[in-house]
C-alpha cells in the first residue's frame, strides 16, 4: 500500500529528520516543504494520504510568521479535504489547539528515535481508517449512481 506524506515544517532541520524518519518505512512518498504555499499546490495536484505539519512557523528573523500552520489546517485542509489525516508536529501542548476527529498530536520534544516509532504507528492507524472511509465513500457513490446493480 503507498502512503503519500505531506510534511510541512520551516525548519530544514525537521524536514529532514522526517526524511530520515519515513525512508525506512516501505512504501512512502514524502514531499517535504518549508511553506503552506507549496504545500497546497502538492494537495491540489497529487493524492495526499496524510500531512504532517508543525503550528508555528518562522520567519528568516526568527520572528513569528503569518504563515501559520494551524490556520492552514483550518481555512485550506479541513475546506478541501474534512477527512484528510493531519498530525501536528509541534513544541506547543495539545490543549492549546482544537484537534478534530481526523487530527493528532506528535511531540516536537522527543527524541528522533523515540518519534520515529511514534509516528509510524499514528500514520498506520490513521490511513487505514483515512482508506477505509474512503473506499466506502466511492462504495457509496457507486451505489447510488447504479440504483438497478
Amino acid at each position: 500500500m503507498r502512503r503519500n506524506i505531506l510534511w510541512i515544517d520551516d525548519n530544514t532541520v525537521e524536514r529532514e529528520a522526517a526524511q530520515r524518519m519515513l525512508r525506512r518505512l516501505e512504501g512512502v512518498q514524502l514531499w517535504a516543504v518549508p511553506s503552506s504555499s507549496e504545500a497546497e499546490r502538492i494537495l491540489v495536484n497529487d493524492d495526499v494520504h496524510c500531512v504532517v505539519t508543525d503550528i508555528l512557523r518562522r520567519d528568516s528573523h526568527g520572528r513569528p510568521s503569518h504563515d501559520d500552520g494551524y490556520a492552514f489546517f483550518k481555512s485550506v485542509i479541513r475546506v478541501q479535504k474534512p477527512a484528510l489525516p493531519v498530525i501536528f508536529h509541534t513544541k506547543n501542548l495539545p490543549t492549546s489547539f482544537r484537534v478534530d476527529l481526523h487530527s493528532q498530536y506528535l511531540s516536537k520534544w522527543e527524541p528522533e528515535d523515540k518519534k520515529a516509532i511514534e509516528l509510524e504507528m499514528r500514520l498506520s492507524s490513521s490511513l487505514a481508517l483515512y482508506y477505509y472511509s474512503v473506499t466506502n465513500f466511492r462504495c457509496l457513490e457507486a451505489d447510488r449512481s447504479n440504483p438497478g446493480n
